[in-house]
């Protein structure tokens, strides 16, 4: 019995082992997923299982028990599935959340009336119906209407309302699933009138002033009123306005300065009964702040380009700066000089800085003299004297420093000028091949703009590496004339303290210098008298210059050295008016903690070279030009110049220039120049900078201004290291009878001449003759109509080869003695020329012209006496004339005062001058000849006759 018992419980102890391990391969899983949509209740799962023992039974963690679920909410599901041998199996599936999609545009509002409009949105798949919800913006009233399709038409609305419409979608049957709300759409019932009233369109920016602000809006369609309401931003009372309905714009007066406001604008449209467009969306704008600022510094100020007297000023400007600014605006302003007149500072209108600033003044106009134009500056609530230096540039007699201080440079040398980094302007002196700083440096800043210490107490000083600059004895009062005192290492630092172009001299450089004045000086090293030619002159005793001696140098090279003393090494000042030390960018090669300088003394003519200075010793700096090669000449030949154009008493002179030949050139730069007239004043003789040739060459300096007198100008050269007198003869005024140019004897004193100016600014006197008005001298015009040049051509083989081309020349190429009153002679080429050799107005006679003249002047019983009613009186021999004797029968009782200024044959050739007067016709005959007519001497007829185009004729001009 027990064995049997035994036996049974083994059996059931396998059969639920058996059962267990059945277990492992039994599972449970979701097969089929369906998500949510719209936003429903619509989403599905399909539970399965495997293995075990069947039948399953199902458990869904939402108490569910069949196998598949319908009209699922989103969340996550759990199936549990249990097998008959009671085997358990888990799977879970997440339905995720979907919404009601809402319509993403606003609705079109179309066909608006007084009392409804029509709606139309775009359809929404999940859409069940549609709500419609309608705002009356005024009252607040909100309606909302359910629709079953995407047009609506609404009705029973206010005229002259604003309403406001979204859409919302209804996804479930019953209302309970609804989407967000489209955005809204905004329309204006039509008003009693049938017209939709709406706030009118802004026009920004609104434009503003401390205390008022200006609005511009565009007419709204039926206004007969705009009202108008602003307030402080972040308050809450508004201000009104009424604004007639035929404006646009309107000023709000009596605002805060610097405060932030907020508008709204609306239209009126009716006022029986009153019918008001909504207001517009809520706008804002801001009052300007009225600018001040605590201190303004002139003193300070950073000074840009060059002022000159006498020329335009070109990119000159000063930043004045400023503290204390509050950020408000400021106005523009034009200030004028006083001082030195003829200029203006200008400050464009803008805003403060909130702190510290500038202000940057350009300055404009044409200084009157030189020296110190002061402007006096108001601005923000403060005021300050704004100085600027005015140089005398290419002009001589000054003595001035270009600060002011007197008895500096030489009034016999033409300096140049430069600028440095700082905006403070210098003269500049070429002396042998190089250009150099006529005045000590002055900067505070390096070329890149960093300041450069300053202010080192004597033991800081004595140890600095650094560069470093003080004023003399540190008194800023020094710097005009005497510059800054700079120790060496300021010198050579790597931010440059030359402006950009210049540099620190070499020691090389410094030696080319000094024996370029003394040979012997051995650049300084030997005894030499260079310093005399270096030093300004004058002495301090006797109050002629700033050098405390009992001599004066000479100045002669225009260095204008002066003694700024010094600061030694370990910080104390020495010797002003004693002593100048001018630094080299060279050091010691021996003993690198050494440089190299050179100096001058009070009562020595000699300059030394001293390699033995301390680094940290303050001496002053000049600045040399970067790679510059100035020329030299061996001679300048005055006596041979060739002179172009005439000077007359009284008048501007007009394309006048002399040609002065040099010998010896090296091939360097030369400066712009000029030079003021003596004896006849008024004139000056500008040459334009550029190089001079390697050995002979020319140079052509050109003559402008309005002489005072007749008699000579004398013009003394000065370029390349040699000079010459240039001597221009001005003709005074003429007396009556004489040519317009000054020559005697030409016109008719009994008769009445006009007057007619040509293209190169030549004026004629003119006189009519049988009903046509002639020119009553010769043309001497050396440009067309057009403006283009006339060449004129000197050389006969030249002349010859003129085939097409238009050429002019002076009677036997003699500019000074023939030009007036011969005028110029011109080829046929020139005659014809397109471009119009006679002024706007005038042309060259054809045959018929002069036929019809010479007809006009003739008579039937003596048909050749034209000749002498058109030849100027008097001759030669009688010294009452121009013409050779006899001058048969010259009454010039006509006016056309004819002179023989003869011809230039085709050849290069002069013929006839004093014998004959030629003039072209515009007629042209044959293969290269053209219509001339001729006077003579020795007949009182005019002639006909043809000349080949190549030569040479004067030419009359007949007015049009």
């Amino acid at each position: 019995m027990k064995k049997i018992l035994l036996l049974s419980c083994l059996s059931v102890f396998f059969l639920i082992q058996a059962q267990a391990q059945n277990c492992t391969s039994f599972s449970a899983g979701i097969l089929q997923t369906t998500q949510t949509t719209c936003g429903l209740p619509n989403g599905s799962l399909a539970g399965s299982a495997t293995g075990g023992v069947t039948p399953y039974t199902y458990l869904w963690s939402n108490g569910a028990t069949a196998a598949n679920l319908q009209n699922l909410s989103a969340g996550t599901y759990t199936l549990t599935v249990t097998a008959s041998n009671g085997c358990t199996a888990t799977a879970s599936a997440t339905l995720s959340n979907s919404i009601c999609p809402k319509v993403n545009t606003a609705a079109t509002v179309s066909n608006i009336t007084q009392n409804g409009a029509t709606i139309n949105w775009p359809a929404i798949s999940c859409a069940n119906k549609y709500r419609v919800v309608v705002k009356n913006v005024s009252t607040g009233v909100q309606t909302t209407t359910i629709a079953s399709a995407t047009t609506f038409n609404l009705s029973g609305l206010l005229p002259s309302t604003n309403y406001q419409v979204r859409i919302r979608t209804q996804c479930s049957q019953n209302g309970s699933v609804l989407s967000q709300f489209s955005p809204i759409a905004s329309f204006t019932t039509l008003n009693s009138q049938g017209i939709q009233c709406l706030p009118p369109s802004i026009i920004n920016p609104v434009v503003t002033t401390t205390t008022t602000a200006t609005i511009n809006w565009n007419a709204a369609a039926g206004a007969v009123q705009y009202n108008i309401r602003y307030r402080t931003t972040g308050t809450t009372a508004w201000t009104a306005l009424v604004i007639n309905g035929i404006q646009t714009t309107t000023t709000i007066q009596n605002l805060i300065p610097g405060t932030a406001y907020e508008y709204q604008i609306r239209t009126k449209c009716n006022s029986n009964p009153d019918e008001f467009s909504p207001y517009s969306a809520i706008l804002s704008f801001s009052t300007t702040l009225v600018g001040v600022i605590s201190n303004l510094g002139c003193a300070d100020a950073v000074n840009n380009g060059t002022l000159t007297a006498g020329s335009v000023a070109n990119s000159v400007s000063s930043v004045v700066p400023y503290t204390g600014g509050n950020g408000g605006t400021h106005s523009g302003q034009t200030v004028t000089s006083t001082g030195v007149t003829g200029l203006t500072a200008t400050l464009v209108s803008g805003n403060f800085a909130s702190g510290a600033g500038n202000l940057t003044y350009t300055i404009a106009g044409t200084p009157s003299a030189s020296g110190t134009a002061s402007f006096a500056l108001n601005i923000g609530g403060q005021t300050c004297a704004l100085s600027r230096t005015v140089n005398s540039f290419g002009q001589t007699g000054i003595t001035a420093h270009t600060c002011g201080a007197p008895n500096v440079h030489n009034p016999a040398k033409t300096y140049g000028s430069m600028t440095d980094q700082q905006g403070n302007t210098y003269r500049t002196i070429v002396i042998g091949t190089h250009e150099w700083m006529a005045e000590h440096l002055n900067t505070s800043i390096y070329r890149n703009g960093d300041p450069i210490t300053t202010g080192l107490s004597n033991s800081v000083w004595t140890n600095t590496t650094q560069g470093a600059w003080n004023h003399f004895v540190d008194d800023a009062s020094y710097a005009c004339p005497y510059g800054k005192l700079y120790n060496w290492y300021a010198c050579v630092d790597s931010r440059q303290l030359c402006p950009t172009g210049w540099h620190v001299p070499s020691d090389d450089e410094w030696s080319t210098l000094i024996n370029y004045i003394d040979p012997t000086a051995n650049g300084g090293a030997s005894t030499n008298t260079a310093a005399d030619a270096l030093k300004s002159s004058g002495i301090v005793f006797d109050t002629t210059g700033l050098w405390s001696a009992t001599f004066s140098s000479s100045n002669s090279s225009g260095f204008s050295g002066i003694p700024i003393g010094y600061r030694n090494a370990s910080g104390n000042y020495f010797n002003p008016g004693v002593n100048l030390f001018l630094w080299s960018s060279s050091q010691n090669n021996s003993d690198p903690s050494l440089a190299i300088v050179r100096s001058m003394i009070n009562n020595s003519n000699s300059v030394t070279r001293n390699p033995n200075f301390g680094k940290r010793s303050g001496f002053a700096v000049r600045c040399i030009k970067d790679n510059s090669s100035y020329g030299a000449i061996n001679s300048l030949e005055c006596g041979t110049a060739v002179n172009s154009g005439t000077l007359n008493q009284g008048a501007l002179a007009f394309s006048v220039s002399s040609v002065i030949s040099y010998t010896g050139g090296n091939g360097g730069a030369y400066y712009t120049s000029a030079t003021q007239s003596t004896g006849v004043t008024g004139l000056t003789a500008t040459v334009l900078g550029g190089n001079f040739a390697n050995g002979n060459g020319t140079l052509t300096y050109t003559i402008t201004g309005t002489p005072s007198a007749g008699g000579n100008a004398l013009f003394a050269l000065n370029i390349g290291g040699k000079t010459c007198t240039l001597i221009r003869e001005v003709i005074g005024q003429p007396v009556i009878g004489t040519h317009t140019c000054g020559a005697n004897f030409i016109h008719n004193p009994a008769l009445t001449y006009g007057t007619m100016t040509d293209q190169s600014g030549y004026t004629y006197k003119t006189i009519v003759i049988n009903n046509k008005e002639w020119m009553a001298e010769n043309l001497k015009t050396f440009r067309y109509r057009n403006g283009d040049m006339i060449p004129v051509v000197t050389s006969n083989s030249g002349w010859n080869l003129a085939l097409l081309t238009g050429y002019s020349c002076f009677v036997q190429n003699d500019s000074v003695a023939n030009n007036c009153p011969y005028g110029k002679i011109y080829n046929h080429y020139a005659v014809a020329d397109a471009r119009g050799i006679c002024p706007t107005g005038w042309h060259v006679p054809d045959n018929s012209e002069w036929n019809s003249l010479i007809d006009a002047l003739n008579n039937a019983s003596n048909p050749n006496i034209s000749g002498g009613k058109m030849k100027s009186t008097g001759t030669v021999e009688a010294l009452d004339g121009v013409w050779k004797a006899p001058n048969t029968d010259a009454t010039n009782s006509s006016g056309f005062s004819g002179i023989p200024g003869g011809y230039r044959d085709m050849f290069g050739s002069f013929v006839g001058i004093g014998f004959s007067g030629y003039w072209w016709s515009s007629q042209v005959g044959g293969t290269n000849a053209a219509g001339t007519y001729f006077l003579s001497y020795n007949n009182n007829t005019m002639s006909g006759n043809s000349f080949d185009r190549r030569a040479g004729c004067s030419v009359r001009c007949v007015k049009d």
